[in-house]
This record gives structure tokens, C-alpha cells and sequence, in this order.
């Protein structure tokens, strides 16, 4: 048996354990006792680290990192990338939760971390467009971005509103942890400052279907540096798994 093999979705072999104890029916049912905030943490951590971004060298997966330089307060994971500037960015806040008995808290509450440290990114760095956020409940994770100016989180596939339990999608599961992971690829290939990865064509952005579409790099339809943000983000779609 191969430890890094997939056995599942986006999970390995030497994951599966982890994953095995965050893994929660969703929604809940009743008296059911939740794992630790952590373990689903650590899964997606392992997930980032050895699975996602496993071939990429300029990108990084970190946990409990400040918003800003001046805050003292953390973010689970963030996501980080070299620019061509040769500056470390941030490119995704992810906030986690345990499920609860109320999952439609659960959603809610992570929901409103994760734009909290967004908005807090943004008010200290205005220079910045956007930046991207994932909430994970459990092992299930969504993907949003946050533009600069703005007041609220803005998906990146399903629907348009906070605490859809729905739209949550399973690390463990093939079809969802395809599109989650083709939206993280392409999330370096529009990044808010051009990633060196992208830019060297090293990594490109997934073709054909998928929950988010993005420019393809090096293609006459990706936007010159001067058009706004909005113009180069994801577009949503709704895709049948």
C-alpha cells in the first residue's frame, strides 16, 4: 500500500484516519457526540500540504496565522503564495468548525469568521482586490471570495446565500473533492497579484467542466492587469456531479 495513494476524494492512506474521525453525518443527527474543531483542521491541512498543492513550490498551507500584521487574533489555515513580486501573499483565509446540533449555526457562524478576517485583510492592505475564504464544517468544505469594498462573501459555486448546507461539499467524496480541488488550482491562476507559478505556466487551470470558470492563463481571453478584479473571477455555474 502506497501512505500518500488516494483512497477516496481527496483523501489519502495515511489521512484516512484523521478523516475518519472528523467525518460526521451531515446534517446531524440527534445526541450525536462531534469530534474535536481540530481533527477536521488537520485533515484539511494534510489535504493542502500533501494532496492539493503537493506540486506546487511557491505555495504554502500554515495555521493560526494573523489577518493582518497588527492583529492578535488567528486564522485556522492560510493559504499563501510567492507573487511575481517575489512577496509572499495571502491568497485564502479557511475558518473551521465543529457541527453542531443546529448545523445551520454551525454554517453561520464559520461563515461570518471567515469574512470578519477577510474584511480585516482588506482594511489593512488596500491595495489588495480580493482575497478567497473557505469555511469547513466538519470535512465539508465551501469556497467564496471577499472583493475589497465589499460587505459580504461571495461563493464560488452553488447558491448565492450563507448557511446553505447543501452547498458544503465532502473532502472524502470523488465527485466533490474533484471540483474542490480544480477550484483551489484555479484560484492560484487568478490570484489577487500574479502567482510565479501561474505565471510561468508551470501550473495552469483545470479544462472542461467543474464548479468555477476561470481564464485560462496565457490565453487571449485572461484580462489585462488593469481591468478589475470582478472581470477575472469565477463565474458560477451550476454542474451536475
Amino acid at each position: 500500500m502506497n501512505p500518500s495513494a488516494r483512497v477516496h476524494g481527496l483523501i489519502t492512506f495515511a489521512n484516512k484516519p484523521l478523516y475518519d474521525q472528523a467525518r460526521i453525518p451531515f446534517p446531524l443527527p440527534p445526541n450525536f457526540q462531534r469530534p474535536k474543531e481540530s481533527v477536521a483542521i488537520q485533515v484539511l491541512e494534510n489535504v493542502l500540504n500533501k494532496v492539493v498543492f503537493k506540486n506546487y513550490d511557491t505555495v504554502f498551507v500554515n495555521s493560526q496565522v494573523p489577518p493582518h500584521e497588527q492583529s492578535n487574533e488567528k486564522v485556522d489555515l492560510a493559504i499563501t503564495y510567492m507573487a511575481e513580486t517575489l512577496e509572499i501573499q495571502v491568497l485564502c483565509f479557511i475558518e473551521g468548525k465543529r457541527a453542531s446540533e443546529r448545523q445551520s449555526y454551525s454554517t453561520n457562524s464559520v461563515e461570518q469568521e471567515a469574512l470578519d478576517y477577510c474584511q480585516a485583510l482588506l482594511a489593512s492592505n488596500e491595495s489588495q482586490p480580493f482575497v478567497y475564504a473557505g469555511t469547513l464544517v466538519g470535512v465539508h468544505l465551501r469556497l467564496w471570495v471577499v472583493h475589497q469594498g465589499e460587505t459580504d462573501l461571495a461563493p464560488l459555486w452553488g447558491s448565492p446565500f450563507r448557511g446553505s448546507n447543501e452547498d458544503y461539499k465532502d473532502l472524502g467524496d470523488d465527485a466533490d473533492g474533484d471540483e474542490i480541488e480544480k477550484a483551489f488550482h484555479q484560484m492560484i491562476a487568478v490570484a489577487p497579484e500574479s502567482s510565479i507559478e501561474a505565471k510561468g505556466l508551470r501550473v495552469k487551470p483545470s479544462s472542461g467542466g467543474g464548479a468555477i470558470q476561470l481564464p485560462q492563463v496565457g490565453q487571449p481571453d485572461f484580462p489585462p492587469p488593469s481591468e478589475t478584479p470582478r472581470q477575472i473571477l469565477p463565474s458560477v455555474r451550476h454542474q451536475d456531479i
